[in-house]
């Protein structure tokens, strides 16, 4: 059976009543690492029961180490092969519910794949966007606002 999950309608199709495990993953960037906390704890906020994860490259994850929003970070060395296929077998093991690509780089749209949450959501201009089965509009049109 196909993990792909298919929107029936124009709505958002998460079911997030029944979402228990959520991984987010944010590679690099300490300035975007910092910029995403806002989200974090809003999401938190909507999820107060869920396991939230975070991915991140090694250097920059202990900047959300004890950040309270969270329930754990996972580092990854995206340098080094051994180290992206052990943490992609890790995350499908974590058997997530969503996964938010915020980077839309290559290797987290695979590590998002790789994770077989049933929802996997990445931004219109992400690489690899058709790895993701929720698209998000470009932040200026959610904001409406040029970046």
């Amino acid at each position: 059976m196909s993990d792909e999950v298919k929107p029936k309608d124009s709505t958002f199709p998460v079911d997030w009543s029944s979402v228990r495990r959520v991984l987010i993953v944010r590679l690099r960037s300490i300035g975007d690492t910092v910029l995403v906390t806002p989200f974090l704890h809003a999401l938190r906020e909507f999820l107060p029961e869920a396991q939230i994860d975070v991915l991140l490259e090694d250097w920059v994850a202990p900047l959300l180490d004890g950040y309270e929003d969270i329930d754990r970070t996972i580092a990854i060395d995206c340098k080094n092969l051994a180290s992206r296929l052990r943490v992609g077998r890790n995350l499908r093991r974590a058997r997530y519910d969503v996964a938010f690509n915020l980077h839309a780089g290559t290797t987290a749209a695979l590590l998002v794949r790789a994770s077989g949450a049933a929802y996997r959501i990445g931004y219109d201009h992400a690489r690899l966007k058709h790895l993701h089965n929720i698209i998000a509009p470009p932040a200026h049109v959610l904001w409406g606002t040029e970046i």
